[in-house]
């Protein structure tokens, strides 16, 4: 499979044949002649995210991935998954301010959107109803029921925590550490990734 953060195109190349003229066939383009040029800070937060993916053992499905400077291409988000045509489309609206901040912001808004791609490739209808009873949520995406309180948010907010590997971790969804710890386990199968802070590791938590 190739390299997971590649924006994958379908291009055929079409050879004009003069009359008369005994010309081979056109050779598709392979994938990687047909990489997307992202900014130095965009592919680290590519690579950043799915360097931790490969870290609990995940294979991520192919997908592409697009940078916009304002949110109105991510339906006013940070970050926007799309399942178009079989395709796993991501589009990332973090500004390219160079800053430590930001540069957390765009990392983990690009794991956000590899898990709900993850999620979709792997995650049939009975997985997602287990799932559904460990995070205690009511609907897995519906208009109906908030952001947070979703239960394919709530787990790719779940993977970025323990994916992390900054000791203080934001999460945007109201879970303590406990719960975290347990739905990343659930999840994945794997412990929580390190650093984790004291007040939030697992042998700190009630």
């Amino acid at each position: 499979m190739s390299r997971t953060w590649n924006a994958i195109l379908a291009v055929l190349l079409f050879a004009v044949v003069a009359p008369g003229v005994d010309r081979p066939p056109p050779t598709p383009v392979e994938p990687d002649q047909t990489r997307v040029a992202y900014t130095p800070a965009q592919q680290e937060a590519i690579d950043w995210a799915v360097g931790r993916f490969e870290l609990i053992g995940f294979e991520l499905p192919e997908v592409e991935i697009s940078f916009f400077p304002t949110t109105e291409s991510c339906r006013h988000a940070d970050g926007l998954y799309q399942q178009i045509d079989d395709r796993h489309v991501l589009s990332i609206c973090v500004r390219e301010w160079d800053t430590a901040a930001n540069t957390m912001h765009r990392r983990r808004t690009v794991a956000h959107e590899l898990a709900h791609a993850w999620e979709h490739e792997n995650l049939d209808e009975h997985a997602r109803e287990e799932l559904m009873a460990v995070l205690d949520v009511e609907a897995w995406y519906s208009a109906d029921v908030t952001w947070k309180d979703r239960g394919g948010e709530r787990l790719a907010e779940t993977i970025v925590w323990g994916l992390f590997d900054q000791p203080r971790r934001q999460v945007l969804i109201d879970q303590p550490c406990a719960e975290l710890h347990r739905d990343f386990i659930a999840i994945t199968g794997h412990t929580a990734l390190g650093p984790i802070s004291g007040n939030c590791a697992p042998d700190h938590v009630t």
